[in-house]
């Protein structure tokens, strides 16, 4: 007898249940389609002043990680983000813009660092992590001339990926 209590209650709303259930995948349909997409794209770079070195020992891998730690924090700084936006064909004020898209990240236990862009454009994404890493590898160069003892110590390890 409760069995089909419950049974005849479902038929009685079921028009209710179909219709909250046609609503909500409209709804999301509509949004989905409304929204504008946002592309992802990481570039990975091992930062280094031991690739030359075929047994590097613990204190040059734990330099190696700090150094990481310093390109992660300029990255995302305004000299190196006004030189991302003029690369991309913006003005040099862009780079107020950039900092909300570009964010920089040390690879926790790794001398890898990456840098991520997210862009309503693919390209303009591809772009912005390209000169990014550009514009750190020509700020090291420019730290290179200064010093005779150290290799170079940022290397690209992976293109480019847009998601």
């Amino acid at each position: 007898m409760e069995l089909l209590h419950y049974i005849n209650t479902i038929r009685k709303w079921i028009w209710l249940i179909v219709l909250a259930t046609t609503l909500a995948a409209g709804s999301s349909l509509i949004a989905s389609l409304v929204a504008t997409p946002i592309y992802s794209t990481t570039t990975t770079l091992i930062v280094s002043q031991i690739i030359s070195n075929p047994t590097p020992d613990s204190g040059d891998i734990f330099a190696s990680q700090q150094l990481a730690q310093t390109y992660v924090a300029l990255a995302t700084k305004e000299p190196i983000l006004s030189a991302t936006a003029v690369a991309l064909g913006f003005e040099a004020d862009y780079w107020r813009n950039l900092r909300g898209q570009v964010s920089a990240y040390a690879i926790q236990g790794t001398q890898l660092m990456a840098i991520s862009v997210m862009d309503t454009s693919p390209i303009r994404a591809n772009g912005a992590a390209g000169a990014t890493r550009a514009n750190l590898y020509a700020m090291k160069i420019d730290f290179r001339v200064n010093s005779t003892t150290q290799p170079h110590p940022l290397y690209q390890t992976d293109s480019t990926n847009a998601s």
